[in-house]
């Protein structure tokens, strides 16, 4: 898995320019901007989303979990929440709805 600091070698930029530029930040001349992207390119950067969450706490995952899939409502919902969202986990509850609304209002 290629890492930030193989970019910032290959760029001949620093970390920071390299992370500004992967988070979108305008700071950034576009001769650096261009280095970088040039980088991510030619090493095939994919980030590491794991990394990314651990570092800021946040996993932008949705998790739905519903009493019965073959209720018309429910795959209409969970398909509109992956259209949505980075990552979605669905998970079938097995229970009646006015169950699964009590449990998550203990």
């Amino acid at each position: 898995m290629v890492t930030q600091r193989e970019l910032v070698k290959l760029a001949g930029v620093s970390a920071g320019t390299v992370s500004n530029v992967i988070s979108g930040s305008t700071r950034v001349s576009e001769d650096a901007r261009r280095k970088v992207l040039d980088a991510i390119r030619v090493l095939q950067y994919q980030p590491n989303l794991i990394a990314r969450s651990l570092r800021t706490n946040r996993t932008h995952t949705l998790g739905i979990v519903v009493p019965d899939l073959t209720i018309p409502f429910f795959p209409k919902t969970t398909t509109a929440a992956r259209r949505n969202s980075e990552s979605t986990i669905c998970s079938r509850s097995g229970i009646a709805a006015s169950q699964s609304l009590r449990a998550l209002l203990r």
